[in-house]
């Protein structure tokens, strides 16, 4: 059985995809490839970069670029878990794993090439 398609669906189904999460992203999104960040450090989270949108104060994204180290008595300090995590609000999470399986992925990437980041983890996080 033979399938026939226009021109406009084999480009489609052929061309590159690499923009295709972002166009999914800022259509729901629109200011989000140009958030404001601002860098605290905090005795509890230690050292993060904050991105939000400086319009209407709303938080989208937080990077824990270090854990504190984990110290054992008698041995000292222990190796710490190398992740760096992105935390993203709830509100674009649960818009993003529409998107498909590999969403956290998808959301990784985007944000390292956007942001010039090295995460490597995404998680769900409800700020406080």
């Amino acid at each position: 059985m033979k399938y026939i398609i226009t021109e406009s669906q084999y480009n489609r189904l052929t061309e590159d995809k690499d923009n295709d999460f972002e166009d999914y992203l800022t259509k729901r999104f629109p200011k989000i490839n140009n958030l404001k960040m601002e860098t605290s450090n905090k005795a509890f989270t230690g050292l993060t970069r904050r991105y939000f949108d400086p319009e209407k104060n709303e938080l989208y994204f937080r990077v824990a670029l270090r854990t504190s180290p984990d110290w054992k008595p008698g041995i000292g300090q222990l190796k710490n878990d190398e992740f760096i995590r992105l935390y993203v609000s709830p509100k674009i999470y649960n818009y993003v794993k529409k998107y498909g399986m590999s969403f956290e992925y998808d959301m990784e990437k985007w944000f390292n090439k956007t942001y010039n980041q090295e995460v490597n983890s995404v998680l769900k996080k409800t700020f406080t």
